[in-house]
């Protein structure tokens, strides 16, 4: 779901009317998986005055460039500012990690994409397990039928532990970057869609020129969800009474 959003997003679609020169301002949008950033670009797009948040620069590009076929990378930012920039002069840009890694790649200074000062949003969840549960749910869908599927410990405890790594390396980036973010919740997205909007416009200064399409946000948990956390609490507790009472042995 959030991979078929992100790609819609840099469809014709949403090509914009050509604007010559650089974006007068900008706004980063940027998360950690399973968080709802995709829903929240989706809706920031529908908008009409932040230009069309989407990754530009990671995997999920590939259609555009193909679509729109640039000779390099300084072609294809000219570009991006042209057919992407808002009737503001915004254009927003979603974040990813991975993205960071292809700017030094590209030899491409964020700054050269977004206008210096663009200021950042940032969506996370104050419950990571239940975003371990989402991702993991989510990428057991994806496998073929047959193969197994279900509650698994070491699975989603190395989910878990990817997600801190994941928000400890974006505190690095926007201490690197000196910005303090708008920080929203996947809670927030999910409880008040609306109002997460309103506040990124709020947050970049700008209007909305329409009405705020209301996303379905990250879903709630259900009750194979809250299963799953039951088993992972146990199994967690047990986990740490092994591994403390081999300790004590080894001492």
């Amino acid at each position: 779901m959030a991979l078929a959003q992100q790609q819609e997003l840099l469809t014709e679609r949403w090509d914009l009317p050509h604007r010559a020169g650089l974006p007068a301002r900008g706004l980063v949008i940027a998360g950690v998986p399973g968080s709802g950033v995709d829903e929240l670009c989706t809706a920031i797009a529908e908008v009409g005055t932040c230009g069309v948040p989407a990754r530009y620069l990671g995997e999920p590009s590939g259609p555009l460039r193909e679509r729109w076929a640039p000779k390099d990378s300084e072609a294809y930012l000219e570009m991006l500012h042209a057919r992407r920039t808002s009737s503001t002069g915004t254009f927003s840009l979603q974040l990813d990690l991975d993205d960071l890694d292809l700017l030094r790649d590209d030899e491409l200074p964020l700054n050269d994409v977004v206008p210096p000062g663009a200021p950042w949003v940032m969506v996370r969840c104050e419950d990571r397990f239940a975003q371990a549960v989402s991702l993991e749910r989510a990428a057991q869908a994806s496998l073929p039928p047959g193969n197994g599927t279900g509650y698994d410990f070491p699975s989603l405890a190395g989910r878990f532990a990817d997600i801190r790594a994941i928000e400890d390396s974006w505190r690095l980036v926007l201490r690197a970057q000196a910005v303090v973010p708008l920080v929203l919740t996947c809670e927030q997205l999910r409880d008040n869609f609306e109002w997460s909007v309103r506040a990124v416009l709020s947050h970049a200064g700008l209007p909305s020129l329409r009405p705020v399409v209301i996303g379905a946000g990250p879903s709630e948990q259900d009750a194979t969800s809250e299963l799953w956390r039951t088993c992972f609490e146990r199994d967690l507790a047990s986990a740490i009474a092994e591994h403390e009472q081999k300790n004590a042995f080894g001492s």
